[in-house]
This record gives C-alpha cells, structure tokens and sequence, in this order.
C-alpha cells in the first residue's frame, strides 16, 4: 500500500517513522523545506516517555511534483489547515485513493469531503497517543487510553480500509476499525475538549490538572456538556460517565509510579510556541453542535473565550 502522510510534525513523524520502519511504503510531505532538509539529513530522534530514543530515517519531501495516486493520502496537520493540506496533495487522490483524517477536531472529514467528493473513501482516524517536541527533529510520545480508530465516513468497511487498519498496527497501539467515521471523530472530542483548553489556560499538564482538587468541577462541567450533547445528537458514546472520575483515579495512580514528564496537551504546546490553537475545532465545534440541538454549553464556552483571549496574546499576527 503506497502511503503520502501529509503533515510531518510531532503526529506525522511518529506515524511515518514506525510505519516506514516496519516496511510500510510511506513518504512524508511537509511544506516546509528547511524542516524537511534537516530530517534528511538527521533523521527524527523519537522516544517513548522515559524510554530509550531511537532515529528514524522515513522518506520525506516538500515537494509533490511528478509523484503518481496513493493508495492512500493521511493529513495529519492542525485542523486550519485542512483545506490548504488536502488541496496541495489533490494530484495523488484517484478514484480508488482512501483520503484519511489523523487529526484533532471536528470538521476534518466535511472540508475533506468539500475537496475530493467521495466520501466513501474518506475516512476518520485517531490516536490516543501524546506527544511532546522536545527539540527541531526530537519527538517524545506517551501511550495514551486507547489505541488507533478508524472508520469511513460513509459506506461499508471495505476490504482496503482493513488493509489500512492492518498496516496501522505498526504504531504499537490495538487499532479497531468501526463503521462510522464520524463517532469515531466525535469520541476523541471528549478528551480533546476536556484536557486541551483547560491545560492552556491553567499551564498544568494532564496529571498535574487531575489531581488538583479545584479541577474537578471544570474538568467534570465540561465532561457532563459533552454527554449532553452527545445524547442530543444520538452518538454512540465510548467512554463512562464517570470519565473525570476515572481520570484523576489515574492520575493519582500515576503520581506514586513517579513516571517521567507527564503529558502536556497540545493546545498548551501551541500557545508556547506561539501557534494557534484548535479551539475551535474542539470546544468550538462542541458549542456548535450543543446551538444545533438546544444543549447549553456554558463551561466549554467560558473555555474557549478564556483560550481565545491566551491566543491573542501569544500568536504573531502573522501567523494568525
């Protein structure tokens, strides 16, 4: 199966590297060209949390030109830069090309769709790995709840998204393929809309925001909007009611272990490094669809004008 990953920062190089590693016939596409030289020239140095590193060397390029249709196109960019990332890899999308969503957000699978058409072949992928970019070609991951799942966003599982779920088991992770993509989106918003605005705007990482006491009622608040919402629009729900329970639970568990450094959610990463963040394709999206369906969402709306005010601060015009 021939893979273009489109998107190779912390997420795509991870995903490149093991996939490439295990045989996979990947390239990765990045347009960022000083960035791609750099991984040519040293590879990308990935380690487990407080694990030995190991470098990678995937095939990587920023420029699409004169490469022949995928089997499969995977965008794994921020969700703003969905449209912008699908349109630049439209040359390799055929009418047999499987066009993959590994990102955050909801929102991913309809712009895709707004592209390509098609969207029987679309489909809806996620981890629950985390990751933290330690340095320009260094990535350290942490093995979240869960694995890797995927779903088309319309039609029947076929026999190629199997085959896709089959190679997608080289990220050491349980894959399970369902069949629909968009529960699987909707099912990663839970931990995305809880732990992602709360960590940017208190500064804590996961274990650190679980077990403080004047936590709970944010983290329980947002949690309970979701199911909520969830219920409103008829998904089926993965997680227990009990999710922010069950989470500090873990957390404190974690604490006595004293494992290495605690994963730090990526919308505090953005705000550090001056990125933009994705609220809007996480809490936003969540607010959304509460409008659509009569569900008040005060908490995630407080959370995401709160993100929204970090931003304005910490993002460059520019780069807005």
């Amino acid at each position: 199966m021939k893979i273009i990953l489109v998107g190779a920062g912390a997420l795509g190089g991870y995903v490149g590297s093991l996939l490439s590693e295990a045989g996979a016939e990947i390239t990765l596409y990045d347009i960022r060209a000083d960035y791609v030289k750099q991984v040519q020239a040293e590879g990308l140095t990935i380690s487990p949390a407080g694990g030995k590193s190991k470098t990678y060397r995937p095939k990587i390029t920023a420029d699409l030109a004169g490469l022949p249709p995928a089997d499969a196109v995977i965008i794994a960019t921020k969700a703003y830069h969905t449209r912008a990332a699908i349109a630049g890899a439209r040359s390799l999308v055929s009418d047999d090309t499987l066009v993959c969503s590994l990102q955050n957000g909801y929102g991913n699978l309809a712009v895709i769709e707004e592209v390509v058409g098609k969207p029987e072949r679309i489909i809806a992928m996620t981890t629950a790995h985390n990751f933290l970019v330690t340095g320009p070609t260094q990535i350290v991951y942490f093995m979240g709840a869960g694995g890797v799942d995927l779903g088309p966003m319309q039609g029947e599982v076929t026999e190629r998204i199997q085959e896709l779920a089959g190679v997608m088991k080289n990220l050491k992770a349980p894959v399970k393929v369902h069949p629909d993509g968009h529960e699987v989106v909707w099912n990663k918003i839970l931990w995305n809309a809880v732990l992602n605005c709360t960590a940017a705007v208190t500064g804590l990482n996961v274990i650190e925001m679980a077990n403080h006491p004047h936590m709970e009622f944010v983290l329980k608040g947002l949690a309970e909007e979701y199911f909520a919402v969830s219920k409103a629009m008829g998904v089926k729900v993965w997680a227990q009611p009990n999710f922010v329970d069950m989470l500090m639970m873990g957390a404190k568990m974690a604490v006595k272990v004293q494992t290495a450094t605690p994963p730090k959610p990526s919308m505090l990463q953005d705000l550090e490094a001056g990125r933009p963040t994705e609220i809007d394709y996480i809490n936003g999206a969540l607010i959304a669809m509460g409008e659509k369906h009569g569900v008040p969402t005060p908490i995630n709306r407080t959370m995401l004008h709160l993100v929204k005010t970090l931003e304005s601060k910490a993002v460059a015009p520019a780069a807005k």
